[in-house]
This record gives C-alpha cells, sequence and structure tokens, in this order.
C-alpha cells in the first residue's frame, strides 16, 4: 500500500484539529483547533486531501495538525510537502 505516493483514506475519517494551520499554498486550507476534518487522501509525506466539516473548504492540510486517538499528542515539525504538491502541481482532480 505505501509503495504508492498516495492512498485513499479509509471511510468516514474524520479528525479533531488540535494545533492551528494557516494555509500558504492555494490548494491549502486553514484550520482552527476543534474544527473537525474528513480525509479524503493520504500522502506519505504526512498531507492529505481532505475537508474542513466546519467550514466546507476542501484542500491540502498537514496530518500533524490532528488529534489521532493512540498517538502521543504532541506536534512534530509539520511535514515538508513533496508528494502531495507534485500531485497539485500535476493538476490531479481530487
Amino acid at each position: 500500500m505505501w509503495d504508492k505516493p498516495n492512498v485513499p483514506a479509509p471511510p468516514q475519517t474524520v479528525f479533531e484539529v488540535s494545533a492551528p494551520f494557516a494555509a500558504t499554498a492555494p490548494d491549502e486550507i486553514s484550520l482552527n483547533v476543534g474544527d473537525m476534518v474528513k480525509l479524503k487522501i493520504l500522502f506519505r509525506d504526512g498531507w492529505s486531501w481532505g475537508v474542513n466539516v466546519e467550514t466546507e473548504q476542501t484542500g491540502m492540510l498537514p496530518l500533524d495538525c490532528l488529534w489521532i486517538p493512540g498517538s502521543s499528542g504532541t506536534l512534530r515539525s509539520q511535514s515538508v510537502r513533496y508528494e502531495s504538491r507534485q500531485a497539485f502541481d500535476q493538476g490531479l482532480d481530487f
């Protein structure tokens, strides 16, 4: 599964935002603590294509900003976009 640059997220994969994120690229969405996001596609570089349930915005978001049950709950340094950036640059339609 992880030999591909991206994989579909499991159905109904919804997570709470635990750290804010300000979008800096046109394909990214901003996140506020407490927002709920539904993930659509997961990238190996630590980013996902998803939907902010509160704002209904769709775009790229860093997985590091999400609270994932069973994780340590600490925010790592933000992942550098590589494969997810290539997908956007190639104009892939999500």
